[in-house]
């Protein structure tokens, strides 16, 4: 019963999700055509660079407060008043660093498209706030287990911006500035909404208290190195193309992984949303955590698995309709890129399991290893660095980090919980 109960709600959550992969494709595909090949690769490293800040600047406090909540020791309003007062300083901090050093970060790690990216650093800086605040109050969604106004929430969001896109479209004003004015605009909109809405629940903000800030930010601390793992292990391939490949290839290959995650991330996000406050919140031992986490995990791979062979042998037809022929070569590489998407996306369910049994930080591991893999073969083994020597770099780093994964969750035994 509690399996159909979990399916029902992942149900649920995942027609939010579909919403949400729907919006972002069109907005994808309408940026993709209007912006040319140069141009919306330059997007994708604005977006990459939006990503590094997300990783570094926020401290993943939002997601312990999941784990802290079920432990009903503090009310969601003193919890989010703490969340909001960390997440001032640390969003404060790094962009502080980040404006200060910007032309050696932008050179660093974009190279091409440095310059592009650099001019838009005040509208970053604004959605990078926008965005961690808005994490801060979808995640307390979560934490009291409002999975259908968590994605409810997230599904808003992205709509939101899709009509700003379609908007600039019609108006023909469809550039960069515009685009990201657009996405700060979804945010603080949604976030506006989200506020009103929990503390009509909830009551006022209270002062923060100094010991549940430490709590936040001790249980934070793991999921903070996982997120920096997780975005560099999810990145440096495109950081790579950055420095290596002409601006045109580097559209292409943009192009390719965000398509390719983009059929595979929305029912491994519904999947994960469900399980992680379902594990925090389960009595129980790490046997029974398992058996509903491993029944999760291969009815999710088995779809992934049946949705990678459907699309198989049409990549090339689909991509010149929705994209245009300029495009053609994203067709060539989306079935390499499809495996390693396969793979990785199913097993960030386990990331989920180890989070929910205060385990999260063995999931660094893993990104650790994919980062080490494809660090030492891009300098030792790669000659020639080409699409399909990254995406084949892609596939072989994810799926064996994945295995790994595997490995560390069927060896895993949950220890006592740490008082919180």
């Amino acid at each position: 019963m509690q399996l159909e109960n979990i399916f029902k709600k992942m149900a649920s959550l995942f027609s939010f999700e579909v919403i949400i992969g729907v919006s972002n494709f069109c907005a994808a595909i309408i940026l993709a055509r209007e912006l040319g090949l140069v141009m919306f690769g330059i997007w994708g490293l604005i977006m990459l660079t939006l990503g590094y800040g997300e990783a570094f600047g926020r401290l993943k406090v939002d997601l312990a407060s999941v784990h802290v909540l079920s432990k009903n020791k503090y009310s969601p309003q003193e919890i989010l008043s703490s969340v909001n007062l960390i997440t001032l300083f640390s969003s404060t901090f790094v962009f502080s660093l980040v404006f200060l050093f910007s032309d050696l970060v932008f050179e660093l790690l974009l190279k091409e498209g440095a310059a592009k990216v650099s001019d838009s650093l005040y509208m970053l800086g604004l959605i990078f706030f926008l965005q961690n605040y808005f994490f801060n109050y979808l995640y307390m969604n979560l934490a009291l287990q409002r999975t259908t106004m968590f994605g409810f929430y997230n599904m808003l969001r992205s709509l939101l911006f899709l009509i700003g896109v379609l908007l600039l479209q019609a108006l023909d004003t469809l550039n960069l500035v515009n685009i990201l004015t657009s996405l700060a605009f979804s945010f603080i909109t949604i976030l506006v909404v989200m506020i009103i809405d929990f503390h009509l629940k909830h009551g006022k903000p209270v002062l923060p208290q100094h010991v549940l800030n430490l709590s936040l930010l001790k249980k934070g601390w793991n999921y903070y190195f996982l997120g920096i793992t997780s975005q560099i292990n999810f990145s440096v391939v495109l950081i790579i193309a950055s420095q290596y490949l002409t601006g045109a290839n580097i559209g292409v290959f943009y192009t390719a992984k965000s398509l390719s995650d983009l059929f595979y991330s929305r029912l491994a996000s519904a999947a994960s949303g469900i399980l992680y406050p379902l594990i925090s919140n389960m009595e129980g031992g790490t046997k029974e955590k398992k058996a509903i986490t491993v029944s999760v995990y291969i009815r999710v791979s088995l779809l992934f698995v049946a949705c990678y062979f459907l699309l198989f042998f049409n990549w090339d037809f689909l991509v010149i309709v929705l994209y245009g022929a300029e495009y053609q070569k994203v067709g060539e590489i989306m079935n390499y890129l499809g495996v390693g998407s396969v793979v990785y996306f199913s097993t960030t369910l386990l990331v989920a399991y180890l989070g929910g049994t205060g385990t999260e930080i063995f999931a660094v591991i893993p990104h650790l290893l994919s980062i080490i893999l494809q660090m030492i073969t891009i300098l030792f083994f790669i000659t020639e660095v080409s699409l399909l020597s990254l995406s084949l770099l892609y596939v072989f780093s994810f799926t064996t980090s994945s295995l790994l994964l595997l490995i560390i969750f069927f060896i895993h035994k949950e220890k006592k919980p740490i008082d919180v």
